[in-house]
């Protein structure tokens, strides 16, 4: 009976409803109706809108959720929809829309701690917050590949992620400067490869005018500068060792730095053998008159700038005692008395 009167309700009400405007209003039974149908329907509307607001069940707390440089607006709201971020793409795309119409949504990682309505997404989303921070990355003066992997996996924490390999990092020695990068968590190694290289460019760009003036190639000043990144600590001392290096160059002599070892075989002078010093490579240059056929390291700007502007003297040796101290020599006589006065 109850059914039965529910059915014959809904019977009038939609025949009420589909009368004309002019006939309904002048009956006042049907403008109860309407009135009533009216509400319904506002209320219906107002309970979707209020459920759809709602964060959805899987809302991915403390998950990141990349909102890639480029996006399009309907194609982030759909990757949030997808990433359970909202229940509907097409109320947020709503609410962007009216009421952040003068807004861009922000690129970047975003990591919500807690479930957040779509309103509030929409605020996070075109103000950046929740945004994590793109990750702080030292990479010092003179290291090579190897070193550089270690800190990005260190930094990182690479242990479920196929591990990095130095060998493209390698490539480019001497041209991946050092600095301080602040990298998105989505880096790739090519990614990183590629904004050390920039920096290069940046950093190093305006010196070619010098390096052209110098009579070097860019190529040699480069491999100078990654013999004096590890030979010199002071931007005196680099610059001294510089020119101690042009004198040994324009002598047609061998260099005899042991820097070239530690890129070999990653040994200080201290620690180097009769085997060491007398291992065929052209890398070794005690055996090798010129300069090795590539860096040895990625020098810094100092460094670079050193064989750019190199202390002019007679000294063809040099060496560094345990304190740090530099010594200077012009004959091989006075650099083994420094060496016996200073080595241990």
């Amino acid at each position: 009976m109850e059914q039965k009167s529910i059915t014959q309700s809904l019977r009038a009400l939609w025949a009420t409803l589909t009368m004309p405007i002019e006939a309904l209003w002048r009956r006042k039974y049907t403008r109860h109706h309407i009135l009533f149908g009216v509400a319904v329907f506002i209320f219906g509307v107002f309970a979707l809108v209020a459920f759809l607001s709602l964060p959805p069940q899987k809302f991915p707390r403390y998950v990141i959720v990349n909102l890639e440089t480029g996006m399009s607006v309907p194609d982030a709201v759909r990757h949030l929809e997808e990433a359970h971020v909202v229940r509907s793409s097409g109320l947020l795309n709503f609410i962007l829309a009216i009421f952040h119409k003068d807004e861009y949504i922000q690129a970047g990682e975003y990591r919500f701690d807690k479930a957040l309505s779509v309103g509030e997404i929409a605020s996070a989303i075109t103000s950046g917050t929740y945004v994590v921070p793109p990750t702080r990355v030292l990479i010092p003066e003179g290291l090579v590949g190897a070193q550089i992997v270690k800190i990005l996996q260190d930094t990182f924490l690479y242990d479920e992620a196929p591990r990095l390999s130095a060998e493209p990092f390698d490539e480019h020695i001497g041209y991946l400067f050092p600095d301080t990068y602040y990298i998105p968590r989505d880096y790739t190694e090519e990614d990183f490869i590629q904004l050390m290289l920039r920096t290069y460019e940046n950093k190093v760009g305006p010196l070619r005018p010098a390096m052209a003036a110098s009579g070097l190639t860019e190529d040699e000043v480069i491999i100078i500068a990654s013999i004096i990144e590890r030979e010199g600590s002071t931007v005196e001392s680099k610059r001294r060792i510089a020119g101690i290096i042009l004198n040994r160059l324009n002598m047609g002599m061998a260099l005899q730095v042991d820097a070239s070892f530690y890129y070999l075989f990653g040994k200080a002078s201290s620690e180097l053998t009769k085997a060491d010093l007398a291992f065929d490579s052209p890398y070794n240059t005690y055996l090798y008159k010129g300069l090795p056929p590539t860096a040895i390291s990625n020098p810094g700007l100092d460094s670079i700038e050193a064989v750019l502007d190199p202390i002019e003297s007679k000294d063809f040796f040099y060496l560094t005692a345990p304190d740090g101290v530099f010594y200077y020599a012009e004959t091989f006589a006075e650099h083994k008395r420094n060496k016996a006065r200073h080595l241990p």
